[in-house]
């Protein structure tokens, strides 16, 4: 994590059978990411993001890794769609496919993984409506949709807001809310009530919601955020 590290994932890495926790991400490294290590089936973490991988997309060797909690794609070129079989991978409380170039509808298959809480899929090339099926989600915490173009309605996600500052609930859900976002004149990309939504941004404003909710290697996350099993740093 955060080295100067270059060439390709060495094959070799499969060889590491007990291996728990892999984090490769923000070095130099380049080519496919290596199908070989699909056979660590006692991978819990995954961190590949931030390199400069060649464009593909979302590795089909990732649904072998049945043992996964989180999941980081971060930054590392993956194009297409995102498959419906990450949504058997029923173990995950994080999945990060922020800042990629993926396409087409958010699969609703995602509203399986119900011990999810922390939900990135910002900055990508979205469309279509979010499922309803994200509303499955209960322990969810953080839900990052903005930089897209999706559109409809996100009341589905808000109906159990807590009214009490101690209530648990949705603490950062952002999206492309902001009045003027869309080509009509005046109106959102995605309607997200304000009691809902704790930041909307617009397509225009490259400054909204521009923080790179990195991990380290200690693991402890960065942004000043709390969670069940690490913490986020500012």
């Amino acid at each position: 994590h955060h080295n100067e590290l270059s060439g390709e994932i060495p094959d070799g890495l499969s060889d590491l059978t007990e291996m728990k926790f892999l984090d490769l991400s923000h070095n130099k490294f380049t080519g496919v990411l290596s199908p070989s290590l699909g056979v660590l089936e006692h991978l819990e973490y995954l961190f590949v993001g931030a390199n400069a991988h060649t464009p593909g997309e979302i590795p089909p060797f990732i649904q072998n890794l049945t043992s996964l909690k989180e999941l980081s794609l971060k930054s590392c070129n993956r194009t297409g769609k995102i498959p419906d079989w990450l949504g058997k991978l029923g173990g995950l409380y994080l999945l990060d496919l922020d800042g990629n170039k993926l396409t087409g509808e958010i699969p609703a298959s995602l509203g399986n993984l119900t011990d999810l809480y922390i939900l990135m899929l910002n900055r990508n090339k979205l469309s279509g409506a979010v499922p309803e099926s994200l509303g499955n989600i209960k322990d969810l915490e953080v839900l990052l949709l903005d930089g897209n173009d999706l559109t409809g309605s996100l009341d589905f996600m808000c109906p159990d807001i807590p009214t009490d500052a101690d209530g648990d609930g949705i603490d950062w859900l952002v999206a492309d809310c902001k009045e003027g976002d869309s080509k009509d004149a005046g109106s959102p990309e995605i309607s997200c009530p304000s009691s809902c939504c704790t930041l909307c941004c617009a397509d225009a404003d490259a400054d909204c919601n521009d923080e790179d909710w990195l991990i380290n290697n200690d693991p402890i996350w960065e942004h000043g955020y709390g969670r069940k099993r690490f913490v986020f740093e500012m």
